[in-house]
């Protein structure tokens, strides 16, 4: 439940994106996020509690210790899934689906949709059966393993001093609809 807690909360939400890019410290985000540095210390202990993000280091800045903090590359294990109620999973899925609108929107109004030849976005139909919908499951599960891997291979190459960087996101859907009303049945 506190995990649940703790991502129905806009600054949490917004400090779990931003260190979902890069590890950062509360003075980075602070100034990423524009908030006092109070608010974002309270809430990165609130997520840390929960168990959403640790501890990446310790390093020394001009003489003073500075913690930097990462978020857990399976926030919520299958298992924890499994165990919330048909309203807790309905909270969780509200938080993400509203933060995923917010962002696509947010980028379709700045133009990031089409600033690359080379952009997604496809909205796909399925009709699947239970092992249609076992393959689809299994496809997405590996491409988000893939694409957390490929931003830890980035992250590696940017701190041995990697060039410039394109912050992105990708949003993974596969959901169960509500059977479609078809003629003659």
């Amino acid at each position: 439940m506190a995990k649940l807690e703790a991502i129905d909360h806009p600054l949490r939400l917004a400090i779990l994106t931003s260190l979902s890019l890069s590890p950062a410290s509360v003075k980075e985000l602070a100034s990423t996020l524009d908030a006092p540095p109070g608010k974002v210390r309270y809430q990165l202990g609130r997520l840390r509690k929960a168990g959403l993000t640790e501890l990446k280091e310790e390093r020394q800045r001009r003489g003073v210790s500075e913690q930097v903090y990462f978020v857990r590359p399976e926030p919520f294990s299958r298992e924890e899934v499994a165990q919330l109620s048909a309203a807790q999973r309905e909270t969780v899925v509200g938080g993400i689906l509203k933060a995923l609108l917010g962002d696509a929107l947010k980028g379709a109004r700045q133009g990031a949709f089409t600033r690359r030849d080379d952009f997604i976005l496809a909205r796909t139909p399925l009709s699947l059966d239970e092992e249609g919908w076992a393959d689809a499951a299994k496809i997405f599960r590996e491409a988000l393993v893939q694409l957390l891997e490929v931003r830890e291979e980035t992250r590696l190459r940017l701190e041995r001093g990697g060039g410039p960087t394109s912050d992105a996101f990708s949003f993974l859907l596969l959901f169960d609809t509500a059977p479609a009303v078809r003629p003659n049945q």
